[in-house]
């Protein structure tokens, strides 16, 4: 498996970037995004977007539906930023399994 190391405050403010260019991308708002994903208030979303919260592995199902992308896609976008890229997509199972759920 081909793998490259960022530093881990960079790749969190990487995916941040990803997920507000996406949101904005669909016109959503935090709240929206965040009501989406099952949240009352923006405050998670800003947090992600801003790169002081990461992703959890087994939210990228969720967070995926919520910004309209398929999961695999998703995982993998926010693999190459966070500096886990792997060669096959298929290396996020609980990817896959999350989405058939």
């Amino acid at each position: 498996m081909n793998t490259r190391t960022v530093n881990p405050s960079l790749a969190a403010k990487r995916v941040g970037q990803f997920v507000r260019q996406r949101r904005l991308h669909l016109g959503l708002s935090r709240a929206q995004l965040a009501r989406r994903l099952g949240f009352v208030l923006g405050s998670v979303v800003s947090h992600v977007e801003r790169g002081d919260t990461r992703i959890a592995p087994q939210a990228m199902a969720e967070w995926a539906r919520a910004l309209e992308m398929d999961p695999v896609a998703f995982a993998r976008e926010v693999a190459i930023l966070g500096g886990t890229e792997t060669e096959r997509t298929a290396d996020v199972p609980f990817i896959r399994a999350a989405w058939a759920a």
